[in-house]
């Protein structure tokens, strides 16, 4: 373990309450030291380093559901994260799992590739149907909520015997959004050992944006010119992988003994 990640397991299991000390997101924003989470969020998004296996493991995985539906087209109900979104289309997206398997806490978040949070809402309390409630008890608060942090908003839920979020978002004009998701089931034991995980970070493309990278294709009978162009530039890359490896394994020899490296044994 990295000692940074040390660091915050160690600050949370040292801290009062420490069971919750990761649960409790009005922990996240204190220093590390102090049993919070350094300003982290633990969603496993790029623009926040760490998910929940940072602290929690040993578990059995988390079982998940997924139900993705778009809105505006009144289209049927996906059961799986599709891989292209149409910018402006409002989209539902509910996540549930078992609750006999034990109290589930997760932390999600959606962000276009500037890193910025579209503009997304949850039920009003009133409407929160019994399973997204803690006990799944229709007058019991719901165990979702809402942290805002500058361009992100993080949907979370408590770890209060709930089995369901579900969330709407407006698809913003972007290339593309990435879905981080991270989910802990716990063993109960107040420590984070035992715990199972799940991460899941996700990338979907808006419709007619091409996939990253280079691709090839023989569409009409034929190779297009430009993945050749693509193959040159990853033969370049390799070559020029190849060409600093060797310039650091003679940096390191020569630092070490001058007598064995290339440049003298010739």
């Amino acid at each position: 373990m990295k000692p940074l990640m040390a660091a915050f397991c160690l600050a949370g299991l040292a801290a009062p309450s420490s069971a919750q000390a990761f649960s409790d997101p009005g922990r996240f924003a204190l220093p590390a030291l102090e049993g919070g989470g350094g300003g982290r969020q633990f969603t496993g998004a790029p623009g926040d380093g760490f998910g929940c296996g940072v602290c929690h493991e040993g578990g059995p995985e988390p079982v998940v559901a997924i139900a993705w539906r778009n809105l505006t087209n009144d289209a049927p109900v996906e059961s799986a994260l599709p891989r292209t979104f149409i910018p402006g289309a409002t989209y539902n997206l509910t996540l549930s799992w078992p609750p006999d398997r034990g109290s589930h806490a997760l932390q999600m978040e959606l962000m276009d590739d500037l890193g910025r949070s579209p503009p997304v809402t949850l039920p009003p309390a009133a409407e929160a149907n019994p399973a997204s409630r803690c006990d799944e008890v229709g007058s019991a608060p719901p165990a979702f909520y809402a942290h805002d942090l500058g361009f992100r908003r993080v949907v979370g839920v408590l770890d209060c015997g709930a089995s369901e979020v579900s969330l709407s978002f407006t698809a913003p004009p972007t290339k593309s959004l990435t879905f981080a998701l991270g989910v802990v089931l716990s063993n109960s034991a107040g420590d984070s050992q035992g715990d199972g995980v799940l991460e899941v970070r996700h990338e979907l493309r808006a419709e007619g944006t091409p996939l990253a990278g280079c691709s090839l294709s023989a569409a009409g009978g034929s190779i297009p010119s430009v993945p050749w162009a693509c193959l040159a530039l990853v033969a370049g890359r390799h070559l020029r992988r190849r060409h600093s490896k060797r310039k650091a394994t003679y940096a390191v020899v020569s630092s070490t003994d001058t007598r064995s490296s290339p440049r003298n044994s010739r």
